[in-house]
């Protein structure tokens, strides 16, 4: 695999988390401000949650074909360090945020082996376009 493509991977991954993140994070306040009474809150949260769940339907029937051939490739070859980096990531998704700092360290010590280090990322980004 090439680091473009693992780059453009675990940019969906991190994108995929973020919007599930913003959902959850609204309903969450959503249930808050209607237990409290408060109406014109809740209201104005409905249509933010509706926008939020059609912005992860759009991209969830995507990116659970994704995690599924992350996830069996990883499974065939365990030692694959590319695949490994981004199996990380993917399990962040359903992760305990008290989980997630050793977590992350596993994933910081693993990037610059599989990636190289930031600014061979950044230039690989900007020579290949993937977020214009």
């Amino acid at each position: 695999m090439e680091k473009t493509e693992i780059i453009k991977i675990i940019e969906q991954v991190n994108d995929y988390r973020f919007k599930r993140m913003r959902r959850d994070n609204l309903k969450w306040h959503l249930d808050l401000d209607t237990s409290r009474g408060y109406k014109s809150l809740a209201e104005s949260r409905v249509k933010l949650l509706a926008e939020a769940q059609k912005d992860l339907d759009a991209i969830e029937p995507e990116m659970s074909k994704i995690i599924m051939d992350i996830k069996q490739r990883f499974a065939m070859h365990p030692r694959d360090q590319q695949l490994r980096l981004i199996s990380l990531y993917i399990d962040l998704i359903e992760m305990d945020p008290m989980k997630m700092e050793k977590h992350r360290q596993k994933i910081n010590s693993l990037r610059p082996k599989v990636l190289g280090t930031m600014d061979e990322m950044d230039q690989i980004r900007q020579q290949n376009s993937l977020f214009d």
